[in-house]
């Protein structure tokens, strides 16, 4: 349980003694998989509207504001129909027309200050200096990575990161992540 206020019971193993500055919903697009049932564009944006409404009403009671992040790798290919297909009735043989999808990422973009994309931009272009004879003939495994940070409709103020991330491939920690920044 998140957090409870006068008159309520509150047990320290079940319960937080204050209410979190920061609730975080994690891969969302996860639920609406093939396997669900129909999935539609409005019971993603319920699943966050319902995290907004919970978070204003802790909130209200609140001296600090909770902020909501939603991480979804899934979101930008998210397609979902506006409308749930109809079914036909029981014993009825009938093809279902193809519906519609609308893409999730616009909509969900209009609930947030700050939307971010991350993406692969490929294979970093620098070199990695070698003192080692045998590490310079290696290849490593690099790639490049882009982060575009987006506020609202002023494109002005957006922020563009980028890094390199490698993986080791030789030595104690071969498989190991590392990250340069540059």
């Amino acid at each position: 349980m998140l957090h409870v206020y006068e008159g309520s019971f509150y047990h320290p193993k079940t319960t937080l003694p204050s209410a979190p500055t920061l609730l975080v919903l994690h891969e969302l697009s996860a639920l609406c998989s093939a396997g669900s049932s129909e999935p539609t564009l409005s019971s993603y944006i319920s699943l966050i509207t319902h995290a907004l409404t919970a978070l204003n009403a802790l909130s209200s009671q609140s001296s600090t504001t909770i902020a909501l992040a939603v991480f979804d790798s899934g979101l930008d290919q998210l397609r979902l129909p506006v409308l749930r297909p109809v079914s036909p009735p029981e014993g009825e043989s009938h093809t279902p027309s193809s519906v519609r999808r609308e893409p999730v990422a616009p909509f969900v973009h209009n609930f947030f200050q700050w939307t971010g994309v991350v993406e692969a931009a490929g294979s970093p272009e620098t070199e990695i200096p070698s003192s080692q004879p045998e590490e310079a003939s290696m290849e490593p495994n690099l790639t490049q990575m882009r982060m575009w940070l987006h506020c609202g409709e002023d494109s002005s103020m957006d922020i563009v990161w980028e890094w390199v991330v490698g993986t080791q491939s030789v030595g104690p920690h071969a498989g190991a992540k590392y990250f340069d920044w540059g």
